[in-house]
This record gives structure tokens, sequence and C-alpha cells, in this order.
């Protein structure tokens, strides 16, 4: 949203799109030295970079920013750290919508005439929005994704208890006929539960 913002700003103040991307990039790089931006910031740059090439050809910028490969974040190369199995993948979604919708404010304005600036504005806004239904539905999420866990452990906390009271649950969920009808029944239903609330707590994170 950021580099949304300096580009509506600079193309606002009359600076052509051929030089828009050579100025932000230049601005990102004395900000450089406050401290390491991360995975995203270096995609950022390196989209900014494609760009301003294509625009130094004499080509259009608008392929560049559809190219996916300059939205997936690069390896970092300092230490390895260990990150969560497809942890990037919002953040690389997040990079590439936002290109292509930058692309498209651009095909929008050379088709309409409309003011370039005051699209991205609006393209910014729009971005700006989404990100805060993003993180409403985040915290909304998290306390029912709570809840599951907690019920989770439920069924071990009850035999637990039965133990602590005198009985003898284990046994008879393990040696009678009874507790194995008792423990199949109770282990579908905590499955398909499980499943269930999984469907509905993917859903909703889709929405």
């Amino acid at each position: 949203m950021r580099t949304l913002r300096e580009l509506s700003a600079l193309l606002a103040a009359g600076r052509p799109l051929t030089a828009v991307w050579t100025d932000v990039l230049a601005g990102r790089s004395a900000a450089a030295a406050a401290g390491p931006g991360g995975e995203a910031t270096g995609s950022v740059d390196r989209m900014l970079r494609a760009a301003a090439r294509s625009a130094r050809w004499g080509h259009d910028p608008t392929e560049a920013l559809r190219d996916t490969r300059w939205s997936t974040p690069e390896p970092s190369a300092g230490p390895r750290t260990r990150r969560p199995a497809g942890s990037d993948r919002p953040i690389t979604a997040a990079l590439v919508a936002g290109w292509a919708g930058l692309a498209d404010c651009i095909d929008i304005a050379r088709a309409t005439g409309a003011p370039l600036a005051g699209l991205l504005d609006r393209f910014a806004a729009a971005q700006a929005d989404a990100r805060d239904a993003d993180a409403a539905r985040a915290v909304a999420l998290a306390g029912p994704a709570v809840t599951v866990r907690i019920l989770r452990w439920l069924p071990a906390a009850g035999l637990g208890l039965g133990v602590l009271m005198g009985a003898d649950p284990v046994r008879v969920l393990v040696t009678t006929p009874a507790g194995w009808v008792l423990t199949a029944v109770a282990g579908g239903l905590m499955l398909l539960g499980h499943g269930w609330v999984r469907r509905l707590l993917a859903a909703a994170t889709d929405l």
C-alpha cells in the first residue's frame, strides 16, 4: 500500500510513468538503513526493478507487474530459520494480487484517460479495506479455533476424572463389548466433528 501511495504521489506531482519506478526505488534504498524489510520488502524491490528495467528499454511495465516471478519472496541469505510450511503463501498471494491490480489500473488509465494517480489512490484504499477485513476475520476466528483445541482434550479429561472418582472407565472401554461400541462411536463422532469444524473454519477463512 505504501508503494502505491508513493507511486500515486509521484504521478500527481507530474513525474512520468517511465520514471516513477526508479524514484520509488531510490526512496526505498534511502530508507533501507533503518533496518531489514524482510522478504516482502525484497519482493517489492525486485518488482520495482523489473518494472523500471522494462520502462527503461521501452517495454510495457504492466508485463513485468503481471510476471509472478518477481512477486515470489527470495530465500533469505542470512541464518536459516524454521518456518511453518506454506507460511509464505498469503504474502505471495497478496503481492501477486497487488501488482496485478496496479497493472490493471495502468491499463484502465490508458484506455479511458482517467488520471492514474486517482486510480492508484482508490486502489490503495481498497487494499487497505481488504487487509482490515482479513485482520477482523482472523480475530473473529481465533475464539472458535481455541475452543476446538480445548474440546479435543475433553474426552481424555473425562477419563482422568472418572479414574480420580474411583471408577475404572479405561477397563470398561477396553475390555467389554459395550465399551468397544462406545469407543468406536465416540471416536467416529470426534473425527466427524473435527472434520466439520475444520471445514467451517476453512469456509469462513475464504470468505
